[in-house]
This record gives structure tokens, C-alpha cells and sequence, in this order.
């Protein structure tokens, strides 16, 4: 079962309509390059990978761009293995939201702000055409559609969480 938080970021008491905002940022994000994972971000592992709508090869190029953060769920759990040509390990979050820092002390991504934040995905494999490839490549790609399939087989818990001042 997914937790989805949806944020009132701008403070106008009316939060996120999931849906709309899904449709939206598959209109308009396309990412130009090929993302970053912790650990390293030019690295092919970590437990986050993040992805953002820009072209920039750094993460301190990135600005405030809509970003993604996909989250493992443990450290290193998530690779991109160059032989086949897989992502693998797992997935359990995503963070819809702008802006992508890295502190490496604490091996994680944040951003500037967060519009929609999923947890307890649940999403495992390896090998060609696994639920982990196919979810991330649907991000990186701005489509939501594998998202969307995965939530629709799960009961899942909505809730809204806004801003403090």
C-alpha cells in the first residue's frame, strides 16, 4: 500500500490535485539528461536517483527545475547495470517537486520544494523489462503511465500536508 502526501506548497489552502498534476508534468517535463544517482552522482548506483528538467550534467547545474527523486529504500539498492543495459534494485519512493541538491554526507538528494511525495512503492527486480526498469525509464522519459499502473494495484492512503511557516 503507497502513502501519497500531496503538498500545499504555495500556501493557498488547496493542496495538489494528483491527477491534474500528473497530466501537467507529463506535458511539460523532458529531462535532457540522464539523471544522477547518490552515492556518486556520476556514479550507476545509490539508494536515490534523481532526474530533473534540465539539461544540466551536474546537480549543481540543475537550478530550480521540476525534479524527480526516486528512492531505494536502502543504501545502494538501486543500479544501472552496464552489461544489459538494466536499471535494477528497488524502488519504494518518489518525490515530485523542484530544485535537486546532493549532501554527501548523508548520501541523499533534496529539493527546493516538494509538490507530491509516494511512499512504499515496493518495487523490485532485475533482468530486461523488470517493474524497477520500466518505472524509472517511464520517469526519466516524463511519462507517468507506469506510475499510475503501479498505484492502480495498490490500496492506497492519500493525504495532504502543507507548508509551515
Amino acid at each position: 500500500m503507497a502513502t501519497i502526501d500531496l503538498n500545499d506548497a504555495n500556501n493557498d489552502g488547496v493542496g495538489v490535485d494528483f491527477l491534474t498534476y500528473l497530466t501537467a508534468w507529463d506535458a511539460s517535463f523532458a529531462p535532457g539528461y540522464y539523471g544522477f544517482f547518490s552515492n556518486n552522482p556520476a556514479d550507476f548506483s545509490g539508494n536515490q536517483f534523481a532526474v530533473a528538467d534540465s539539461s544540466s550534467a551536474t546537480v549543481a547545474g540543475v537550478g530550480s527545475a521540476d525534479t524527480v527523486v526516486l528512492d531505494s529504500g536502502s543504501a545502494g539498492d538501486l543500479y544501472y547495470d552496464m552489461t544489459s543495459h538494466v536499471l535494477a534494485g528497488a524502488v519504494d519512493g518518489a518525490t515530485f517537486g523542484q530544485g535537486l541538491g546532493y549532501a554527501s554526507g548523508t548520501d541523499t538528494f533534496s529539493q527546493s520544494s516538494w509538490d507530491i511525495d509516494i511512499n512504499d512503492l515496493g518495487l523490485t527486480g532485475t533482468g530486461a523489462a523488470n517493474p524497477v526498469h520500466n518505472f524509472v525509464y517511464g520517469i526519466m522519459q516524463g511519462n507517468p503511465a507506469n506510475l499510475l499502473s503501479v498505484l492502480n494495484g495498490q490500496d492506497n492512503t492519500f493525504s495532504r500536508a502543507f507548508r509551515e511557516e
